[in-house]
């Protein structure tokens, strides 16, 4: 497996095409993930939470604290493999 930071593009058709939402987080970090095959498998997404007392348990103020948001299935299945232009 390998990681590169995912460009918006990258995150945009993962979320829009793979997670049940259909929806973008806001200011999202994200990473590409490729098997060892280099066949892009998906995107690795970290946000800011759902709300803004989601990290209060641990005093760390709106934004101080990240955990993933989505993750793409696509490493599930194999039913579409979108071209590196696509996702790069």
């Amino acid at each position: 497996m390998r990681l590169t930071k995912a460009t918006l593009q990258a995150i945009k058709y993962a979320c829009l095409h793979y997670h049940y939402s259909k929806a973008i987080p806001v200011n999202p970090i994200g990473y590409n993930v490729y098997n060892d095959n280099g066949e892009w498998c998906g995107v690795i997404l970290y946000g800011t939470g759902a709300n803004k007392h989601i990290g209060t348990q641990y005093n760390l103020p709106m934004g101080g604290g990240t955990g993933i948001d989505k993750g793409s299935p696509q490493w599930k299945t194999r039913t579409h493999q979108p071209s590196r232009s696509n996702v790069n």
